[in-house]
C-alpha cells in the first residue's frame, strides 16, 4: 500500500520534483490528458476515478507521515487540473496552456474562497483547494472562449 499510494500521491513520482513539484505534477497531468484521455466519457470516468482513490490514498499519506499538506502529494493538483481541462478539445493546445497556466497561478496565489479551503483540515482541504482552482480555472476559460 505504502508504494502504491507513493505512486499515485505524487502522479508517477512526478511530486518528488526538487524544483516547483506542484508545477511538474501538473505539467506531467497536463501531457497525461493530452495523450490518454481524449474523449468526455473516459475523462469523466478518470476524474471520478482518482477522486475516489485519492480520498484514501491521501488519507493513508497523511497519518503515515503526519504532515497537513506535504508537497510532494500531486494528485490534487492533477484532479484540479482535470477539471479545468474537461471541457477543452484535446487538440485545443493554446487553451490547454492557457488552462494550464490560469490553473498554476490560482493554486499558487490561492485569492479568495481558494485560501479559506484550503485551511480545511485532512484529506478535504488538500483536495478541495485544487478542485475549487480548477472550476475557477475552467469558468474563466468558458468566459473568454465565449466573449
Amino acid at each position: 500500500m505504502i508504494f502504491f499510494s507513493s505512486l499515485f500521491n505524487t502522479f508517477f513520482f512526478s511530486g518528488n520534483s526538487p524544483i516547483a513539484p506542484g508545477t511538474a505534477g501538473s505539467f506531467s497531468a497536463l501531457l497525461f490528458w493530452w495523450l490518454f484521455l481524449p474523449s468526455y466519457e473516459v475523462r469523466l470516468v478518470f476524474l471520478i476515478l482518482f477522486i475516489f482513490i485519492s480520498c484514501f490514498t491521501i488519507s493513508f499519506d497523511l497519518q503515515l507521515n503526519n504532515i497537513k499538506d506535504p508537497q510532494y502529494i500531486v494528485i490534487d493538483e492533477v484532479i484540479g487540473l482535470w477539471i479545468a481541462l474537461f471541457f477543452i478539445p484535446s487538440n485545443d493546445f493554446i487553451n490547454m496552456i492557457l488552462a494550464f497556466i490560469i490553473f498554476r497561478l490560482l493554486d499558487i496565489l490561492k485569492p479568495s474562497i481558494i485560501n479559506r479551503v484550503q485551511n480545511i483540515k485532512g484529506v478535504s482541504g488538500v483536495l478541495l483547494d485544487d478542485i475549487v482552482c480548477g472550476f475557477i480555472t475552467s469558468m474563466l476559460l468558458i468566459g473568454m472562449i465565449n466573449i
